[in-house]
């Protein structure tokens, strides 16, 4: 199984190896230096690294439209997964679970319901999928519930009510 940032492994391990990488002095630099001292008291290292956490910072604050969401593919990795032109780090199974189940899920709640596409486009779906993570571990029974989907095991006992 892939790992969470495993091209940014992957690449550290590449670039520790290589022979241009032996000839770097290495250092730990520890943060958040200029909450003691005046910036133009640090060492460089520091002032880089203050400048480097300010950037990290910016790009946070971003609104998510602005943010990268395609990564570009790096030279130490052959392939990396993107879904709808985001980069996916992270989570590989549920996000392509997501995508595969999110359009016949939504087609289903529009059938079942008898919406049609305006009803649909107003309902907060951001929101619906927060209130269901909420309860993380029983995500699945609490999507059942609320959409009427009858449960499999219900199901399954009701086909055939010997089986364990």
């Amino acid at each position: 199984a892939l790992r969470p940032d495993w091209d940014l492994i992957m690449t550290i391990r590449q670039l520790v190896t290589s022979p241009s990488f032996q000839k770097l002095n290495i250092e730990w630099i520890a943060s958040n230096q200029d909450d003691k001292k005046p910036y133009q008291a640090l060492s460089l290292p520091a002032q880089l690294n203050v400048e480097a956490d300010a950037l990290a910072s910016r790009i946070q604050r971003q609104p998510k439209s602005k943010q990268y969401h395609t990564v570009p593919l790096n030279p130490f990795c052959n392939t990396h997964l993107d879904i709808d032109s985001r980069t996916i780090t992270a989570q590989y199974k549920s996000r392509i679970r997501r995508k595969q189940n999110y359009e016949p899920l939504r087609q289903y709640i529009a059938r079942k319901n008898q919406w049609d596409e305006s009803i649909m486009k107003t309902i907060d779906w951001k929101v619906h999928r927060q209130a269901l993570q909420r309860k993380h571990s029983q995500r699945l029974q609490y999507c059942k519930l609320v959409h009427d989907i009858e449960p499999t095991n219900a199901y399954v006992h009701r086909m055939d009510p010997y089986r364990n």
